[in-house]
């Protein structure tokens, strides 16, 4: 059971990752922000809630026959969405570092905005903003992966909620006894 459990998160997160990673491949394509875009950030949600959803429900059906506890659920979405941010973290780095280092200055505007939408101080924002300068594609990159990781824990909590059981097969499995 443990190897079908790795079995399944790894191949649920590749899949993940790299449906989010042909999304911000069409994205980038189309010169929209691969991170500040809403419609981007919206798909990118909607992969992964789809990704862990089917990864929970394909590890209980198959293993567990329709049943599986909180818990495993829990821990099936959560390693699911790691394994998908590692690989979107990788084409992040790629992309940042080699082909594209504008997101990097995107996202430093995208900051300093913000910050002064939210009305802090000008020293209070060139403080910030000269450690975020110091930010590299790799920094950039481990972000990017615990914003899905905690993205994907969010709503794995969910998901597994709703993913604990199959009702149907109980009902059917009582209409036979």
């Amino acid at each position: 059971m443990k190897n079908a459990f790795w079995e399944h998160n790894i191949k649920f997160g590749f899949l993940i990752g790299t449906a989010l990673i042909l999304a911000g491949i069409v994205g980038h394509y189309k010169g929209l922000s691969v991170n500040y875009n809403p419609t981007i950030v919206m798909i990118d949600r909607l992969l992964v809630i789809l990704g862990i959803l089917f990864a929970i429900r394909k590890y209980r059906d198959d293993i567990y026959q329709g049943k599986i506890t909180y818990g495993k659920a829990v821990g099936m979405g959560i390693m699911t969405s790691v394994n998908a941010g590692i690989i979107y973290s990788l084409f992040l780095y790629i992309l940042c570092r080699f082909f594209d280092p504008n997101i990097l200055k995107e996202s430093i505007e995208f900051m300093q905005q913000g910050l002064q939408q939210m009305q802090y101080s000008e020293n209070d924002i060139e403080f910030m903003m000269k450690m975020y300068r110091q930010i590299t594609p790799g920094i950039y990159a481990m972000g990017q992966f615990f914003n899905f990781a905690v993205w994907g824990a969010f709503f794995t909590l969910i998901i597994a909620a709703f993913s604990r059981n199959n009702r149907f097969l109980q009902q059917k499995n009582n209409n036979h006894n």
